[in-house]
């Protein structure tokens, strides 16, 4: 059945997050209600890779996001923004529209370069476009307790 579903959202997607991040596209237009009572996606596609560029030209661009939830933040208890596994413009801008940070890393030593960069990422966001994001916790992966490290 999840399978099904799965292919058959691919076949009907007509709008995504980029089409709300770069044209007039509003959050309600592009939102998708699931099989699943009180849950709503705004799906993405690999055109959103595009979007980096296209936010960076914008004028205020770090906002666009910001802006268009705000239409539909009332309708909500919870909005959970999925980033990339980087820093660019994508990131700003769910860090300009969100309240609350949850941080994923991995349980290894690599992972706390990037947690190091990213905090640095949250400072800025936080200086210059969003005063009021706070972060909410660090959600550890793929632990292994086998691993010392991770266990530490």
């Amino acid at each position: 059945m999840e399978k099904e579903y799965k292919e058959k959202l691919k076949k009907t997607l007509k709008t995504t997050v980029f089409d709300m991040l770069t044209t007039d596209a509003t959050a309600d237009a592009v939102t998708i209600k699931t099989q699943y009572d009180n849950l709503s996606v705004i799906p993405a596609h690999t055109t959103l890779a595009r979007a980096e560029y296209e936010l960076g030209d914008a004028e205020k661009g770090e906002y666009v996001m910001k802006d268009k939830l705000s239409a539909v933040r009332g309708k909500y208890d919870y909005i959970i923004i999925d980033c990339p596994p980087s820093l660019g413009m994508l990131t700003v801008n769910a860090m300009t529209a969100a309240n609350g940070v949850v941080i994923p890393m991995q349980c290894e030593f690599f992972a706390l370069e990037g947690i190091v960069k990213l905090l640095h990422t949250y400072e800025q966001v936080r200086k210059r476009l969003n005063k009021e994001l706070q972060i909410l916790g660090v959600l550890l992966t793929m632990y292994d307790s086998r691993n010392k490290l991770a266990r530490q």
